[in-house]
């Protein structure tokens, strides 16, 4: 019996993190029940699927950015939670991505931030690169964060 899956090319991952060396004080208070106890967490979760050849769809809290890798990433490159699509054809290769980078739907309460589920800061970016020779490539990219038209109450 063949199923919907078989002929997808589907992956999974995710990475702990545990900052401090292990001692007694730590060993027996695992899975962090107050800040003081434990520094043990996920640190990165990433499910993708290939949509069609050379276009792969990504989902979860994974390293992503705009100029990452090659460059300095001083325009943004963070593990944030979110959605992305990578696409490779022959000379290009392109990203398309949208980044929760802070949900304020969820306050202690009203007074906290006004009109809060309005005020999200969320990060909408694409990237493509040529690559015109085999060590030599040029990047374009685009990025819009939302939170700069919306007022900070900080």
């Amino acid at each position: 019996m063949k199923t919907v899956w078989t002929d997808k090319k589907w992956s999974f991952y995710a990475a702990l993190e545990y900052d401090r060396p292990i001692d007694n004080a730590t060993v027996d208070n695992r899975g962090g029940k107050s800040a003081e106890s434990s520094n043990f967490g996920l640190e990165r979760l990433n499910a993708s699927i290939e949509l069609v050849e050379g276009l792969r769809f990504h989902g979860g809290w994974d390293i992503w950015g705009l100029d990452i890798i090659e460059a300095a990433s001083m325009v943004y490159g963070d593990d944030n939670p979110g959605l992305w699509i990578n696409g490779k054809y022959n000379l290009i290769d392109f990203s398309i991505a949208w980044m929760k980078l802070e949900d304020n739907d969820f306050q202690n309460g009203a007074s906290d931030h006004p009109n809060s589920n309005e005020e999200d800061r969320d990060l909408f970016a694409v990237y493509m690169d040529y690559k015109f020779r085999e060590k030599e490539k040029i990047r374009m990219f685009y990025g819009y964060d939302r939170i700069r038209s919306v007022p900070s109450l900080d």
